[in-house]
């Protein structure tokens, strides 16, 4: 990683407001920032890989599957339970 070089402007209380950057420096950042959410997602898919839920191929793919749906419960972290969630969107809707 090369060493930054970034300018500050500030304000009249002198307060950092900005950064500067070179298109050099701006450029490494964002290829940074990609190659990051790539590893991101990649431990992503292979916890769930190992939990079970992503299936690479089905050894019987004409086979009828039960799936238990409690094995998803908690797996997703909702704000509000989803009655109040589709309340709230419809009143906002009119």
């Amino acid at each position: 990683m090369t060493a930054f070089h970034p300018a500050y402007v500030i304000d009249e209380n002198h307060n950092k407001t900005s950064v500067l950057l070179s298109i050099g420096e701006w450029e490494e950042i964002v290829r940074a920032i990609e190659e990051l959410a790539d590893i991101r997602a990649y431990d992503d898919a292979k916890r769930l890989k190992e939990a079970g839920i992503l299936f690479e191929s089905d050894p019987k793919p004409n086979a009828i599957r039960t799936i238990d749906p409690m094995r998803y419960s908690h797996t997703v972290d909702w704000p509000m339970d989803g009655m109040d969630y589709q309340r709230a969107l419809r009143d906002e809707w009119g």
